[in-house]
């Protein structure tokens, strides 16, 4: 349904402060569905609206995370930089 571009550090990231999509692992491995990725973009989305000029709340953060369309189904690798 929504399609948005992010790296595999930061899912990773945002799996460890709890802020993203749901996922299950294979042991260390996560897997996001596509139906959870859905359903975080979803909730992270701005109301409509007509014009760049028109205001909306922001989220929590302060303003809209910035989403870039075609997310492929993620798999989030487990690595450790040393």
């Amino acid at each position: 349904m929504h399609g948005v571009a992010r790296a595999p550090s930061t899912l990773a990231k945002l799996a460890v402060t709890g802020d993203g999509p749901e996922f299950q692992r294979v042991h260390r491995v996560p897997y996001y569905s596509r139906e959870s990725l859905d359903v975080w973009v979803a909730s992270k989305l701005s109301p409509p609206v007509r014009s760049t000029s028109d205001t909306a709340p922001a989220n929590s953060n302060g303003g809209y995370d910035r989403m870039q369309p075609q997310m492929k189904t993620a798999q989030v690798t487990d690595r450790t930089d040393n």
